[in-house]
């Protein structure tokens, strides 16, 4: 009788062992489904920041190219201003050793601007 008790006591420890290591497999198996999902919706949210970054740095290379492009035209512009303000001056000087009637503000450099439309 001793010898079926003890088979007992034994049978029920391995009964109760094994149902804690199943509850935990179960456990463990469940966290495992969740860090996985996790971890697809982590990956799709880099797949989004790295497709945000790639177009990011294409508007960016875009940009400045624009404004290498907007910085050679105002350069070309400012070189022209020049230009035109010499002949300006050049002939703001011509017309006063012709003694002609000039326009202060010709000299000045201030520009006249009318507010009247043409008729």
């Amino acid at each position: 009788m001793i010898l079926e008790m003890i088979t007992f006591v034994m049978f029920a420890m391995v009964l109760v062992l094994k149902y804690g290591a199943v509850t935990r497999i179960v456990k463990l198996k469940q966290r495992l489904r969740e860090v996985d999902a996790r971890c697809r919706k982590h990956r799709d949210h880099l797949r989004l920041y790295q497709a945000e970054r790639v177009n990011a740095e294409r508007e960016q290379t875009g940009l400045i190219r624009q404004r290498r492009v907007l910085q050679d035209e105002l350069g070309r512009i400012n070189t022209e201003l020049e230009m035109l303000q010499e002949e300006r001056r050049t002939v703001i000087e011509e017309l006063l050793r012709r003694n002609a009637r000039i326009d202060p503000s010709l000299i000045t450099g201030e520009d006249v601007v009318s507010d009247e439309t043409p008729k």
